[in-house]
């Protein structure tokens, strides 16, 4: 079982004497149109089981609500045994999460999903309430009440959340009901509370960070480009942020889509040129590489600096929450850096005016319960809602009836379950997970879940000049075969110069610098790898085989660029072979891409910048080295 929250967790095997045979889940929530323009009230829901066996299969047939659980085959074990569901965690998007939580919408009077007890504020004559922090500078009867105490950001709770609770539930008539939502912030009892096997809400609702980040790069983006609401009594010509706007705005659209090549492969939908397409479904993982990955590089010369360094200390917390694996002083830090981004935001943006309080969205008050949830229940990236989202991308990209779309629908979601029942039961018809297993043809495994790919040359090649010296250096000779890729842990790719310079492809993908730790120096770095090899002359027959890569390491970070932006822009210069160095290839840790940092005004040259993709930390999805065939050397062909 994946432990993410390990004493909520164990606190719910005790308190429901849950066995080995029993289930934790996670519910996942979303509203989904079927047709691309025709908008619907709909939703659509996926269970994640948070411990799963490939030795069960479900089965059995129906059976009686008995509290027993259902019948589930046990494959492992040939038998039968009943499983109990236990509902964990809850996800949904904010419009969704009012439905399900029970609570009041995003605009209510206390609307945090993070169930801490602010209290939002309003324009003059209207029942919109916005998260506005600071209280306004222009008296307002009714939103005059004390700033918010940054120093006691209080938690989910079960104690508070009951008492209010009890008192909608005691409302005599429907006024007095009004008034007690209207204070409260629950409009009706959670549907999740009538249920045996779950974590009482609001403990079991957790952020999602999805969709905070999607609401995040849509919020910037309007107000860098002037699109967010303007009030009369305002003039958006002499806001200073308004800087993407006019033929900056091209050009800056330009610059993001000419980015896609030097994205590899496994960056997922690189972002389109924003300047033409950010209004055409653009999708959360073009704003997350465009804001988040991109933006650091391509703002610097767009945003004052006061602003750049402002939106910078945004990108330092995010990136550390967004980690598979967080040391509680990183979640410190996050969260004193959150604070500060949350105080600056108000004061350089809303600026404790009634007529700017639309600046003051929801997603900015979520940021504060970002560090002290992962705390909580573990890293947000755990509980995210991509998979909900692929389900569903996945799903209606089968249905291509026009008729009945919602049976249509229903039907697809019976016929996947029924296939993937089938799998279960018979692995071996899954033959795309089969064929991921296999190496191909000519892999050479080198244990610790990394593994050498074609092309290799066919004879060995004497390295001339500074580079045989190199590796004479390491091999104690200058003759070896280069190999083109190599798989990592995380079963991304790298690949080499060697092998992108041959490829006639215009469209090729960088995906040949790597992020790796210098064993010497004791410290991160990255480069590009120039090709691979094995020390295959003059070994024993008996050492283990030892691969090593040829680098090209880039020039340390530009340190007045790391310290003005939170150590979240690496800009460094390309050596080439000025700088080349050999390094075991087990010392490679991701892939990573290389982005060329648009012209500044303090730097002279060609500059570059590292993006690393979102969440890559601590993933491991091959077996480890114990679990695999003993490595063995190829024969030359």
């Amino acid at each position: 079982m994946i432990m993410h929250a390990e004493k909520i967790f164990l606190a719910m095997v005790e308190r429901f004497n849950l066995t080995e045979d029993d289930h934790i889940v996670t519910i996942s929530t979303d509203s989904f149109q079927l047709y691309k323009n025709k908008k619907s009230d709909t939703y659509i829901g996926v269970w994640i089981l948070e411990d799963y066996s490939p030795g069960g299969g479900g089965g059995g047939g129906e059976s009686e609500n008995d509290g027993r659980g259902y019948q589930e085959w046990r494959a492992s074990e040939r038998r039968v045994v009943y499983s109990r569901p236990a509902v964990g965690f809850t996800t949904a998007d904010r419009i969704g999460l009012a439905e399900m939580d029970g609570r009041v919408g995003h605009h209510g009077t206390i609307a945090c999903r993070g169930d801490c007890p602010m209290r939002g504020r309003h324009k003059p004559d209207s029942g919109h309430y916005f998260s506005a922090h600071y209280c306004t500078a222009d008296f307002l009867a009714g939103c005059m009440h004390n700033d918010f105490d940054f120093d006691n950001i209080q938690p989910p709770s079960l104690e508070r959340y009951e008492k209010r609770l009890q008192t909608v539930s005691d409302s005599p008539n429907e006024a007095q009901y009004l008034i007690n939502r209207r204070e409260t912030g629950i409009s009706k009892p959670c549907i999740f509370s009538g249920l045996s096997l779950t974590i009482p809400p609001p403990l079991s609702f957790v952020p999602d960070m999805m969709h905070l980040l999607l609401n995040l790069g849509q919020l910037l983006i309007s107000i860098w480009r002037g699109t967010i609401d303007c009030a009369e009594t305002d003039n958006k010509t002499a806001w200073p942020w308004r800087t993407l706007i006019g033929d900056t705005w091209k050009t800056h659209g330009a610059a993001i889509a000419n980015a896609t090549p030097y994205f590899p492969s496994f960056f997922h939908r690189p972002p389109r040129n924003p300047a033409q397409k950010i209004n055409s479904g653009y999708k959360v993982t073009e704003y997350v590489l465009y804001v988040f990955c991109l933006g650091p590089g391509h703002f610097r010369q767009i945003l004052p600096e006061i602003y750049y360094t402002h939106f910078c200390r945004l990108v330092y917390t995010l990136r550390i929450l967004n980690k598979r694996s967080i040391q509680g002083k990183e979640i410190a830090a996050a969260q004193s850096q959150i604070i500060t981004f949350v105080k600056d935001y108000e004061n350089l943006y809303y600026q404790l005016r009634i007529d700017r309080l639309q600046f003051c969205c929801p997603c900015i008050h979520t940021l504060l319960h970002l560090a002290p949830e992962t705390a909580r229940v573990g890293p947000a990236v755990y509980h995210t809602q991509f998979a909900l989202e692929r389900t569903i991308g996945d799903t209606t990209a089968e249905c291509n009836q026009p008729s009945n779309p919602w049976a249509n629908f229903s039907q697809r979601q019976v016929r996947r379950a029924q296939v993937n029942a089938l799998m279960n039961m018979c692995p071996q018809l899954d033959k795309l997970a089969f064929k991921k297993m296999i190496l191909p043809r000519g892999a050479f495994k080198l244990g610790d879940s990394y593994v050498l790919l074609r092309k290799r040359e066919r004879y060995f090649t004497t390295l001339e000049g500074s580079v045989g010296d190199l590796v004479a250096a390491v091999i104690n000779t200058q003759k070896v075969r280069r190999w083109a890729r190599l798989e990592l842990p995380t079963r991304h790719v790298a690949r080499s110069l060697w092998q992108e310079s041959r490829t006639s492809r215009k469209s090729v993908r960088v995906t040949r610098n790597v992020k790796f730790k210098d064993q010497e120096l004791d410290r991160i770095e990255y480069g590009e790898v120039q090709f691979y090899f094995l020390h295959e002359i003059g070994r024993g027959p008996q050492d283990p085989p030892q691969a090593y890569a040829l680098v090209s390491v880039y020039t340390r970070p530009n340190q007045h660029i790391l310290d003005e932006t939170h150590g979240v822009l690496w800009a460094c210069q390309y050596m080439g072979d000025t700088n080349l160095k050999v390094i075991d290839v087990k010392s490679i840790i991701s892939v990573v891409s290389i982005q060329p940092l648009p012209r500044q005004h303090d730097l002279q040259g060609d500059w570059w910048f590292v993006v690393e993709k979102p969440g890559i930390e601590g993933l491991e999805l091959m077996p480890d080295s114990d679990e695999l065939d003993e490595p063995h050397l190829e024969q030359a062909d």
